[in-house]
């Protein structure tokens, strides 16, 4: 079978096309005009230039597929991109969904967000039933994410078959960007890392999520959501691990968190004026402030989803960013 995979060359989409080679399936790549790709280069895939928010060149790139993998997407963690959210996550998601329809194609994995699921109470486990609420959400990132897991859920109820699965907070080898969690572990091991803040997050190694995506796609059933969480770990217990890796001492100075916020939000304006990616902000900042009580055990039962630990992901992810010369000698 062959199918198509937009956002082939992002965080995810480069290991999820690994995966799907070594699954046996033939992979198309939906590549954006001027994307070099840079992750999925000389991967024995059949690549397109594409962009989900141009009808056309969806249907275009779904000639020849019989399914359909869409991940392309924006990932953002500043304020001031609603309208390019909207447009690619949520305008994207319906055009992929819609062309899946008109192509006949018999299958549609959709990668949306933990953070388009609404949070529970912080007693409470956090899971798929929580369900997409655009209204939950703030103009901004969780907002889009909901909106085009709603926009694809409409397009399953009218005939197309397809999954959505949730993934927590990635990490782990094969991060070319590098991606928001790969520039701490980068930060970390140069020694730029001199405090930390309190609170912790589910981390979930990207090549488990790619086998997730993969058994959704399979064994999935039509309609459903499948949450793809690893486990819980706080930054203190974070940086101990990265310290193990690299030798660099965690840091011993803890910053509150009311002062880590007013910090993220002060500095800004000389990101936006460097056009400079902040490593923390007051949205991830509240992240990790959030429930992370998040549980996968419907994507284990019916999936057979079973995760590393986060260390293991760690220390592949450390030596992998090693290896490919973005830590120095």
């Amino acid at each position: 079978m062959k199918v198509l995979v937009s956002g082939a060359s992002g965080r995810i989409g480069n290991v999820l096309v690994r995966e799907l080679i070594k699954s046996g399936y033939g992979v198309k790549a939906l590549i954006k005009p001027g994307d070099a790709a840079q992750a999925i280069r000389g991967l024995d895939i059949e690549r397109v230039e594409g962009d989900v928010t141009v009808y056309s060149s969806v249907l275009d790139g779904l000639k020849g597929c019989q399914a359909a993998f869409h991940l392309a997407g924006i990932v953002s963690i500043v304020p001031g991109q609603e309208k390019e959210l909207y447009h690619t996550n949520v305008n994207g998601a319906a055009n992929m969904a819609d062309a899946c329809l008109e192509c006949g194609v018999t299958r549609l994995l959709y990668t949306s967000s933990i953070h388009a699921l609404s949070e529970p109470p912080p007693s409470a486990a956090f899971t798929e039933e929580q369900g997409y609420h655009p209204s939950h959400f703030p103009p901004g990132y969780n907002r889009s994410m909901a909106q085009g897991a709603l926009e694809v859920l409409k397009r399953l109820s009218d005939g197309l078959s397809g999954v959505i699965v949730c993934p927590s907070g990635v990490i782990g080898p094969y991060d070319y960007t590098p991606s928001e969690m790969g520039r701490v572990l980068l930060d970390y091991a140069g020694g730029k890392l001199k405090a930390y803040v309190d609170g912790g997050y589910d981390f979930v190694d990207v090549r488990d999520v790619a086998a997730g995506m993969i058994a959704a796609f399979e064994k999935g059933q039509n309609g459903q959501s499948y949450i793809l969480s690893g486990q819980y770990v706080s930054i203190k217990g974070l940086f101990e691990i990265l310290g193990r890796l690299s030798g660099v001492s965690p840091p011993r100075f803890k910053v509150p968190y009311t002062l880590a916020k007013l910090g993220a939000y002060i500095s800004y304006p000389y990101y936006r004026l460097t056009r400079r990616s902040p490593l923390f902000t007051s949205y991830s900042l509240e992240v990790l402030q959030s429930n992370a009580n998040i549980s996968s055990a419907k994507a284990r039962t019916v999936l057979g989803f079973s995760p590393r630990l986060a260390e293991e992901s760690l220390a592949d992810a450390y030596l992998w960013f090693k290896s490919m010369g973005y830590l120095g000698d």
